[in-house]
């Protein structure tokens, strides 16, 4: 990609839609495999805490060595850019106090609303089936830092439906000002 374009890139902005599921991939730096037992804990534990003072529900999610994958709905007035800054901040925080002097993430992530059902379910498989893909276990069930055997919701159609009701106005869709 030329620089232009990474430029460009650099200055597009989010748009927020109140209640949407996005979809949001981070990567740490450089892709550095430093999300490893207490590191991919510090990061579940951040997306707990993200779920306990109810700025987001957290649907699925996996932490892999150099990435999380997650499906995020930003609650109470939060824009997703916010919601991801509050996750890499707790958890670099803890990194760092585990002796990881370097930088945890990229300072950006990537992200995408999730339009029907079928993308629902899709990304969910995805999320839990990427442990496996990778080659780290051989039952997605058995990665210790993926919502696989903990908290998805086992009726996706009731959560697609209210999502789906919460973001159908094209009204309330508005720029997302926040970092990321």
């Amino acid at each position: 990609m030329n620089s232009d374009a990474l430029k460009k890139l650099k200055t597009l902005r989010r748009i927020h839609i109140p209640g949407a599921i996005y979809f949001v991939t981070a990567s740490t730096h450089r892709k550095a495999t430093v999300l490893r037992e207490r590191s991919a804990h510090a990061v579940s534990a951040a997306l707990q805490r993200l779920r306990a003072e109810s700025r987001a529900d957290v649907l699925a999610y996996v932490v892999m060595p150099d990435h999380l994958h997650a499906l995020l709905v930003p609650r109470g007035g939060d824009q997703i850019g916010k919601v991801v800054a509050f996750i890499k901040h707790v958890s670099s925080k803890s990194v760092r106090r585990g002796g990881f002097a370097g930088r945890v993430w990229e300072e950006r992530f990537y992200d995408r609303v999730l339009r029907n059902e079928d993308e629902l379910r899709n990304a969910v498989a995805y999320i839990h089936a990427n442990p496996v893909r990778a080659g780290l276990c051989e039952d997605e069930r058995a990665w210790p830092w993926s919502t696989e055997h903990t908290s998805v919701p086992s009726n996706l159609t009731r959560v697609f439906a209210r999502w789906n009701t919460a973001a159908a106005s094209r009204s309330n869709w508005r720029p997302d000002d926040s970092e990321g």
